[in-house]
């Protein structure tokens, strides 16, 4: 005789087979979104990830625009879709390689778009795109020459947005001010230097937030100890360097100056160079250099009314991964996995 409880589970079976298929199904796409937010910092982890969008939340409830936090939100979702819909590498979309650059989109639009229906349709068409340029970068310059794309089609698409925003009637960009803060330097001490450097961290998701970059810190943390020194190590290099150069003092204090620089730390001194003496020297010359091309770029695209985003980073890994076959034997890219 079947129980009450047992002939409901027999009529119900289906569904409830149906339904577990349904929430393994999600809690896999969850879980690849959280790598995708962990991969801006090389860490294709759901904890690390879960981290980041944490100091995002923070930074945005924080500021009063909790847009941004849902931008970051959709952005990451809407990249991570399409890629799944151009049914591209599987391991790749699992691994949130198709996710990090539409993460920083949808910052990047919500930061500098006044909210409105037309600015989400420019974020998820932003966020569309993403994927095809990862793809179209990689054919052409990762095949031939051996650079990752990396941040690139984040750079490249959000410029394309704020530059049509400019010629857009229908949808409005924020006024940034085009004063330039100056700070008392007797005023100047450590601790506002060091918070800087952590500054450096969460201004990579355009976060001027010190708790921010401690929690990125602590996301880093939980997937590599190691990533996690590397990039505080790099901060505060950035921050040291760029002081002793004489670089505009609000730009330090608020983070500018730092964040291409600590991805560059990253990237030679723990991802895509093999263990060795010369790593180290060459992530720390890789930093300084970094911090040079800022100042530069700040330079060219401040009349342009552009902001410079990961270029600086870029245009140093380019130069590291172009010399990379005479500097050092080729290595894999970290391990992103969890």
């Amino acid at each position: 005789m079947i129980d009450s409880y047992g002939g409901a589970k027999l009529v119900f079976a289906p569904f409830f087979g149906q339904h577990q298929h349904v929430s393994i199904m999600f809690n896999q796409f969850l879980r690849t979104l959280l790598r995708g937010a962990g991969q801006v910092f090389f860490a294709g982890n759901a904890i690390t990830g879960a981290f980041f969008l944490l100091a995002i939340a923070f930074a945005a409830l924080q500021n009063g625009t909790p847009y941004t936090l849902l931008g970051a939100i959709v952005g990451l979702t809407v990249s991570t879709l399409m890629a799944t819909r151009l049914h591209l590498d599987d391991n790749d979309i699992a691994q949130g390689l198709h996710g990090f650059n539409g993460i920083l989109v949808g910052i990047t639009v919500t930061t500098f778009f006044i909210p409105s229906p037309l600015m989400w349709v420019l974020l998820i068409s932003g966020a569309m795109l993403c994927p095809i340029a990862e793809c179209a970068i990689k054919q052409s310059v990762t095949r031939s020459w051996g650079v990752p794309g990396s941040t690139l089609p984040f750079v490249l698409i959000s410029w394309m947005l704020l530059l049509a925003g400019y010629n857009l009637s229908g949808v409005h960009l924020h006024v940034l001010s085009a004063a330039v803060q100056h700070p008392d330097e007797s005023h100047v001490t450590l601790l506002m230097l060091f918070q800087a450097s952590i500054r450096n961290i969460a201004q990579v998701f355009l976060l001027n937030n010190t708790v921010s970059g401690v929690l990125i810190l602590i996301g880093l943390a939980w997937r590599s100890w190691a990533m996690a020194l590397t990039t505080l190590g790099g901060a505060i290099l950035a921050t040291t360097v760029a002081r002793l150069f004489g670089a505009d003092t609000y730009s330090i204090l608020t983070g500018l100056y730092g964040f291409s620089p600590v991805l560059s730390a990253l990237a030679i001194g723990r991802v895509f160079y093999l263990r060795s003496p010369v790593r180290l020297w060459l992530a720390i010359f890789a930093t300084l250099v970094t911090v040079l091309v800022q100042a530069a770029l700040n330079r060219l695209f401040t009349p342009l009314g552009l902001p410079t985003f990961t270029a600086a980073y870029l245009l140093t890994l380019a130069i590291f991964m172009l010399a990379r076959p005479a500097l050092q034997p080729p290595s894999t890219v970290a391990n992103t996995s969890e």
